[in-house]
């Protein structure tokens, strides 16, 4: 029994060898050649082939408008089922990929599509498409409309930061600090923008690079939306859009101090003579006047504790820029030349007073007191 079977077997075994090599690339060739279909789903992006004009906001599957959520679609993207058709090997190979997506451009009045296989590159390796559904897309386009955002400084979000002080807020680039961007009509309007910028409790000044923050968060919106990048002088997607350098540092709270009575002393040059100083507008006798002093807090506090105690506050007038040595005359000086030593972060400027009644400078008189030339005996 064992004899019969090595006989059968192995006897010819060359012949039976060449037979079963052919046997197998048989099977194998005409496995893979075999027709398969595929289903599968393809993603198609619609696109404007002039998107400063107009913006793709909705796509329909059914020529009647409704609101059936099933036959509309905000935005331009839509998925389309397909059936691919091909030999078994390259069907196998679609079927292991990931999903497709295509890129349909639009002309700027058209409002249909017909999708036909060659939008997909089919036919392909053998492989046709004999199934789209659904096969036609009406697209829906609106009016670009360009907008300019102003004031980017205040778009800055803040976190992290002592809230005892303030928060001074630059843009760097843009120069211009500002933003453009660009969409559907309907929508611009709505838009905003925010920088969010961690201080992590640091003091010193922080410098970077922030995308803007798109509101309202909606993926359909920021499809539609397109931003002017600065740097390549280009329009950008909004979902890639241009890096802002902004600069965020703190100061001391500023505050302001609304003082009625602050002494002057004037600074006038040396002179061989005696002269006298007569501040105009006051009451005879009086060397104060009314200020607002604006600075840090703590500076502040310090000057109000002073401007209670005996001491009082002492501002000096500095010597005018043409004086006469000889002869009385009369000048001028504004609260932004006086001159407040011991607070460096403090600013003196015209009380509210004065500025209500618009009066801008001081005047103040200086008598030269001539020596008289002594009479000589003839």
């Amino acid at each position: 029994m064992i004899n019969w079977l090595s006989r059968f077997f192995f006897a010819n075994w060359r012949t039976k060898g060449v037979a079963l090599f052919f046997a197998i690339s048989i099977w194998f060739l005409a496995y893979q050649s075999e027709t398969r279909k595929f289903s599968t789903t393809f993603t198609v992006r619609f696109v404007p082939r002039s998107p400063e004009l107009a913006a793709i906001v909705g796509l329909r599957f059914s020529e009647e408008e409704s609101d059936d959520d099933a036959n509309a679609i905000q935005g331009a993207e839509a998925k389309i089922d397909v059936v691919l058709v091909g030999p078994r090997k390259q069907i196998d190979g679609r079927s292991k990929a990931g999903e497709a997506v295509f890129v349909i451009p639009v002309e700027r009045d058209q409002n249909v599509q017909v999708l036909e296989q060659s939008d997909f590159q089919y036919p392909d390796g053998g492989v046709t498409i004999s199934e789209i559904r659904p096969k036609t897309i009406y697209i829906t386009q609106a009016d670009v409309q360009e907008r300019v955002i102003t004031e980017l400084e205040t778009k800055i979000d803040v976190m992290h930061y002592d809230s005892g002080k303030e928060v001074v807020r630059e843009i760097l680039e843009p120069k211009t600090g500002e933003l453009r961007i660009r969409g559907p009509e309907s929508e611009i309007r709505k838009v905003s923008v925010e920088f969010s910028v961690s201080m992590n409790y640091r003091d010193r000044p922080v410098e970077t690079e922030v995308e803007p923050r798109i509101e309202p968060e909606d993926e359909l919106l920021l499809a539609a939306l397109e931003i002017w990048d600065f740097n390549r002088e280009s329009w950008v997607p909004a979902t890639r859009p241009p890096k802002v350098k902004v600069r965020v540092r703190l100061e001391e709270t500023k505050e302001v101090f609304l003082c009625d009575a602050a002494k002057l002393v004037f600074q006038l040059p040396l002179t061989q003579v005696a002269c006298k100083v007569t501040l105009l507008d006051t009451p005879p006798g009086t060397d104060t006047i009314p200020v607002k002093f604006e600075g840090p807090k703590t500076q502040i506090d310090d000057l109000k504790e002073a401007y209670q105690s005996a001491v009082g506050i002492t501002l000096s007038v500095p010597p005018p820029p043409a004086f006469h040595r000889e002869k009385s005359a009369r000048y001028t000086f504004s609260e932004d030349n006086l001159v407040l030593e011991g607070y460096p972060d403090v600013r003196v400027q015209r009380h509210d007073r004065r500025r209500e009644e618009l009066r801008a400078f001081w005047s103040y008189d200086v008598t030269v007191f001539v020596e008289k030339e002594e009479e000589t005996d003839e």
